[in-house]
């Protein structure tokens, strides 16, 4: 009895009541000895104790619930009891095990057939794909949430759908007006069945939409009912949501001083419920405040306060770095989820650096600027060479001596850039050398202006805005977007017509910043533009014949052995340097750390032309054309390295993983492959069993496959249309070559654009004739591409175009192979 009355008082938002009432059924549970009562007794005080933030002691109750139910074969306690420990994991920011548990409770609920914890079950777990920024899956988990709500008549439910997908609309996709809609379906449903707690978050989520209508006096009055219902409640989750947003909309008003309050406010009750994104947040929001009020005391000479401000502006904003490490590293070996949670991370690191490059520590902001690069891909590295034994331990963070460390051998310079709000900023590093360099905003104006024909004053992401046009104008001016004739290899949507090629890589080239063509035609040649930014102010600087670069956001698209010098009557780059690709500082810490047993010393698994057929892609029936050219490659480099190659109907997905298994120096691939998410398609499995149309499964390969079996490979060269190509987000290029690395590859060649087949075969042939002399990767790659200008453009001049020679880049580390 106490057991249910305490469910219901905490339903009713009675949170010291279901408290009560849960320890007196506790009590009663024990003195008569009764298991069940026990087991249900511990699940009350997992919910009572979640209701008041304590997270730890509700996931405790709850573990002990579990093992109670497992002793009594109760599917459905056991089932319910994971879904509710999940949200306790969630609200310390543990997603990787909340989603486990939910899935658990999924996999339990869906069997026993009880929709009404199954709806449940999928909105928590869309809510959490939402936090980690998969808006697909998430609304996909919603939608059948409120389809089963519906069905069976769950209002409160369904309110709860509701609001789920107004944080879509407005959290993640920034639609105020269309989020206020969804929202205010969840608040008429929750006034119906009086459920304060669901009006307490609705009221405030709307009253965010209105700030970012810029309505503020509407938000207040909305943020000033949805806290009273919090205190009534002591719902300390929402309360401090609640302080967080009228913060901000304080700060939108220029009100700084309460809104100072308000977020300490927040960060006090953040910090004491163990709410990791929250107080990460308020960290971060503190950071910021008091970097302006930095800015305004400068204006009027009060040093003594600058000082201050500026200590705790750095202090909230290291603090805030801590607990997205935490977060991070509770998301263990999920990948895919840390790429996504970093881009919400990514502005705090931006705005440390530039706090540090402003007060004259040029090494910290290094170090920082190098945190906010590839660090998913960093993590899954120290665990796949096994620096770390458990998956969730904390690499230990990048030092100044370790990037001196690196630089030891001085083999290569290596230029670090960073893309900020107001300016470009560069380190030089070589042996015993350390140089830095800061381009402002407005040191770009003149160039801004030939490339927009409108410019915005004041956009801090002008400069990001700068190289994508100028990088997409370089390609618009090599004609690289016009139709080849070369087979298209890509998985990504595409039409095809004889033997040219059209894809989505290509198309996203196209003109789509204001550019006219009479301002293209007065304007500098961008691969000049883009020399004059990135490399005139520093090359003298560089001491070798080497450098490798660490890019920021869409230099990762720029073809770095093509700029060109204006000043010297269009040498490139690549006529005097080396180079080469890295996502960041601490990964090529991690690949010169790495046991030299780890990769493969021999052998290469050469794949080509995979017969793959009719199958089903992305649901729907496709035929994927074969690849005479890939089998061509493919043949040639397998008689030059000795090694048969896995062409046709014998290129399966389960030979392919068998190999990979086995383990090879070399992995060359000419086939299918999408640089959105590194899958490749191989010839379907063949087994008796199969029967109709093979699904996805059966051919596609996938690198969460190929990064549990792990990639022993020294080098993989992609020879995929647009293999180097990739969605640009925080964490770095995240398309084929990333996958290729995080799955365990030391090296990786892949080409930014496709070129015609007899040039890729010719490139592909001087490559390995480099490579298999004892030259290594990046010295081949050197040399190949000089071959194709020089000595292939004898034959034929056009060949000398950089749109030609220059889409091939290495990232990773330089590796020499005994072939």
């Amino acid at each position: 009895m106490c057991y249910s009355i305490g469910g219901a008082c905490g339903k009713l938002g009675d949170y010291d009541k279901f408290m009560e009432y849960s320890k007196q059924g506790f009590n009663v549970a024990l003195r008569i000895g009764d298991s069940r009562l026990t087991a249900d007794s511990y699940e009350g005080l997992g919910g009572a104790y979640h209701s008041l933030c304590d997270y730890q002691k509700s996931i405790k109750c709850y573990k002990k619930a579990v093992d109670m139910y497992k002793q009594l074969n109760d599917e459905e306690g056991l089932g319910r009891c994971y879904g509710n420990m999940s949200l306790s994991y969630k609200k310390q920011g543990k997603y990787h095990d909340a989603i486990r548990l939910l899935e658990e409770s999924l996999r339990i609920i869906v069997e026993i057939g009880k929709k009404e914890n199954q709806a449940s079950d999928l909105l928590n777990l869309g809510s959490i794909y939402a936090m980690l920024n998969d808006y697909d899956k998430a609304i996909e988990m919603f939608q059948k949430s409120l389809a089963i709500s519906i069905e069976i008549g769950n209002k409160r439910l369904q309110a709860r759908c509701y609001g789920s997908q107004g944080n879509v609309l407005f959290h993640y996709c920034n639609k105020y007006s269309e989020g206020i809609v969804y929202y205010q379906k969840c608040l008429d449903i929750s006034k119906e069945i009086d459920d304060k707690q669901s009006q307490s978050v609705t009221l405030l989520n709307i009253g965010q939409c209105l700030t970012g209508l810029r309505r503020y006096e509407e938000a207040k009055k909305q943020y000033d009912i949805s806290l009273a219902l919090a205190k009534e409640l002591n719902d300390k989750h929402n309360e401090a949501g609640i302080y967080h947003t009228m913060a901000i909309n304080n700060i939108c008003r220029n009100q700084i001083q309460t809104a100072l309050t308000l977020l300490e406010k927040c960060l006090d009750i953040a910090s004491t419920i163990g709410n990791k994104d929250l107080e990460g947040g308020a960290c971060y929001k503190l950071g910021q405040v008091y970097y302006s009020l930095n800015k305004e005391n400068q204006g009027h000479q009060a040093c003594h306060v600058t000082d201050d401000n500026i200590a705790k502006s750095e202090e909230y904003l290291r603090r805030a770095l801590d607990c997205y490490d935490f977060i991070f590293h509770h998301l263990h070996q999920r990948d895919q989820f840390k790429v996504s949670k970093f881009d919400t991370f990514i502005a705090t690191y931006k705005f440390l650096a530039i706090l540090l490059i402003e007060t004259k520590r040029t090494q910290e902001a290094l170090l920082v600027s190098d945190g906010g690069r590839a660090r998913a891909l960093g993590d899954r590295l120290i665990f796949k060479y096994g620096m770390i034994q458990q998956e969730y331990l904390s690499p230990r963070q990048l030092t100044y001596p370790d990037v001196e460390g690196i630089l030891t051998n001085d083999g290569f310079s290596l230029l670090h850039y960073s893309l900020l709000s107001d300016s470009l900023a560069v380190w030089v590093l070589a042996k015993d050398s350390l140089m830095f360099r800061e381009t402002e905003k407005e040191q770009f104006d003149s160039a801004m202006e030939t490339l927009t024909e409108e410019k915005k004053d004041g956009d801090e992401n002008s400069i990001k805005r700068f190289f994508t046009a100028t990088v997409s104008r370089a390609y618009e001016m090599m004609k690289i977007q016009e139709s080849v004739t070369c087979e298209n290899r890509s998985l990504d949507d595409c039409v095809t017509s004889k033997d040219h090629v059209t894809t989505k890589a290509s198309e996203s080239l196209s003109r789509d910043d204001g550019t006219s063509e009479e301002s293209l035609d007065k304007a500098s040649h961008p691969l000049e533009t883009l020399y004059n930014c990135l490399v005139a102010p520093v090359l003298s600087e560089v001491q070798h014949d080497e450098i490798v670069i660490v890019p920021d956001g869409p230099m990762y698209r720029v073809p770095f052995a093509a700029l060109r010098d204006p000043n010297t009557a269009g040498q490139y780059l690549s006529d005097t340097k080396r180079i080469r690709l890295a996502p960041s500082i601490a990964i090529l810490k991690t690949l010169n750390e790495c046991p030299v047993n780890h990769h493969s010393q021999k052998g290469a698994l050469i794949v080509g032309d995979p017969s793959v057929g009719e199958v089903m892609f992305r649901g729907k029936k496709r035929t994927f054309a074969r690849l005479p050219s890939a089998g061509t490659e493919v043949r040639v480099i397998s008689y030059k390295l000795g090694q048969a190659a896995l062409t046709g109907e014998e290129a399966t997905k389960d030979a392919v993983l068998h190999r990979l298994q086995e383990g090879s120096a070399v992995i060359h691939i000419a086939a299918h492959g999408s640089s959105d998410n590194g899958e490749i398609a191989l010839a379907p499995n063949v087994s008796p069993e199969r029967q109709g149309i093979p699904e996805e499964d059966d051919y596609l390969l996938k690198m969460r496959e190929v990064q549990s079996i792990g990639i022993k490979a020294q080098l993989v060269v992609l020879s995929c249309c647009y293999s180097g190509r990739g969605e640009i987000r925080a964490e770095g290029m995240v398309g084929l070559s990333r996958a290729f690395l995080a799955a365990g590859a030391r090296s990786v060649v892949a080409s930014l654009w496709a070129i015609d087949d007899t040039v890729t075969l010719c490139f592909m042939l001087k490559f390995y004739g480099y490579l298999t002399r004892g030259d290594s990767a990046s010295v081949s790659l050197h040399k190949a591409m000089l071959d194709i200008r020089t000595e292939e453009g004898q034959r034929d001049p056009k060949y000398r175009d950089p749109k030609y020679w220059a889409p091939f880049f290495l990232i990773g580390d330089d590796v020499t192979l005994s072939l």
